[in-house]
């Protein structure tokens, strides 16, 4: 894997050397063994500042003096360097460990008196510090997880969190994350769902919420809102306050419940979503709205038919229905045809019940289907039960069909 001079550059940065020292650095990896010299025109660092930088490097141990005449320096493989620093620091760790309960001891804060039961809030500044407290917030999970995240969120949690997920599914513990349908990348959130439940939701938010058994909950806006594990001046408020984690697992709650299966070939909730709130919202009569929708997504079932007659084609549009988990289709009756479906692309969580038939979009899905095979002899829809008056199925009559029995009246998509 080829990397450019700047990335090389802001990379070796990140293990703490400067702008000139990384400089240095590099342009030995290029030079090999070299007299200081040699360094200045492929580093691009002042001549007079070689040599206390050749001694920083050093004392670093990247850098190896040639006791030659001239003076001679030669670059630390890496590798050698990154052992070195992972020693350094795991001897730190235990040293720290073992003198943890001193410390925690020295330094403990003064006992609190007060005998108000509200809860505590902190502020958290820095993607490094709300992304340890979050970490803290996985580990001592004991039975649940809720999340809504931002679109950056999928890969920020597959890079710092996977091992964590796996160790809480092992626990038992349940796991639930929401994100956006927009602009989410569907291959990191398969990968998040073989230790989670996952839904798409259709309103994107620019902060995160994270509650854990109910007991403490993080709400944080990541600025930027990138995927970078570390970096980023993100905002962080945590708390254990009842009413406050209550809230915001309300919130989380809601959107998880609002969201879809990311593993439905075909998801429209979003889309139903935004058209329950523009109902809502204003006065306007949806059914060309509806019908409009429901043609093209019924056009495009079609195509995916083979049928060229009804009994064919219902048994074919009840199969795909199956397949694409988009409900369960019903033949109840033979003369004049007549269908049921239910739970239809969950309209009857995010359709409007306004006390009238909002089926001109089932109607026009099946018909438009239909269509798409029989042409001409396509018999004409009409709905007689709706989500949108409160049923719990769709009820569909095909007027015109031919005068036959069908040989599919015990078929269901399920």
């Amino acid at each position: 894997m080829t990397s450019s001079f700047a990335e090389r550059l802001e990379r070796l940065k990140g293990f703490g050397l400067t702008d000139y020292q990384a400089r240095v650095y590099l342009a030995l990896l290029t030079l090999g063994t070299a007299e200081a010299s040699q360094v200045p025109a492929v580093s691009k660092v002042p001549r007079t500042r070689i040599y206390s930088t050749m001694n920083q490097l050093h004392e670093k141990g990247l850098v190896e003096v040639v006791p030659e005449k001239p003076m001679k320096y030669r670059p630390v493989p890496f590798r050698a360097f990154l052992d070195r620093c992972v020693g350094e620091l795991r001897s730190r760790a235990e040293q720290l460990d073992t003198e943890a309960q001193e410390y925690e001891t020295l330094f403990a804060p003064p006992k609190e008196q007060s005998t108000d039961r509200r809860g505590r809030f902190e502020v958290l500044y820095g993607r490094r510090n709300v992304r340890d407290r979050i970490g803290r917030m996985y580990e001592g999970a004991r039975t649940s997880v809720i999340a809504v995240g931002t679109a950056s969120s999928p890969d920020r949690i597959v890079k710092s969190r996977r091992f964590i997920l796996e160790d809480l599914a092992e626990r038992k513990v349940s796991v639930r994350y929401a994100f956006p349908f927009e602009n989410t990348d569907r291959e990191l959130v398969r990968r998040i769902s073989a230790f989670s439940t996952v839904r798409l939701f259709d309103q994107g938010l620019p902060v995160s919420i994270i509650v854990v058994d109910d007991s403490e909950a993080i709400l944080n806006h990541p600025m930027p809102n990138d995927e970078q594990g570390a970096r980023g001046e993100d905002v962080g408020l945590w708390t254990n306050d009842e009413a406050m984690v209550k809230a915001l697992g309300t919130i989380a709650a809601n959107l998880y419940a609002s969201g879809s299966d990311p593993e439905r070939n075909t998801n429209l909730t979003p889309m139903l979503n935004s058209i329950r709130r523009f109902v809502d919202g204003v006065e306007i009569d949806p059914e060309p709205i509806l019908r409009m929708v429901g043609a093209h997504i019924g056009t495009h079932i079609g195509a995916k038919l083979q049928g060229n007659e009804l009994h064919e084609v219902l048994t074919e549009l009840a199969a795909y229905f199956h397949e694409h988990e988009l409900g369960t289709v019903t033949v109840i009756k033979d003369q004049p045809v007549t269908v049921t479906i239910e739970g239809f692309f969950d309209c009857e969580k995010v359709l409007p019940h306004l006390g009238e038939s909002l089926c001109r979009f089932v109607e026009t899905v099946v018909e438009s289907a239909l269509r798409e095979r029989l042409g001409d002899r396509t018999p004409v829809v009409r709905e007689s039960r709706c989500f949108g008056t409160g049923a719990n199925n769709c009820r569909i009559k095909m007027e015109g069909a031919p005068q036959q029995p069908l040989p599919l009246l015990q078929v269901q998509g399920t």
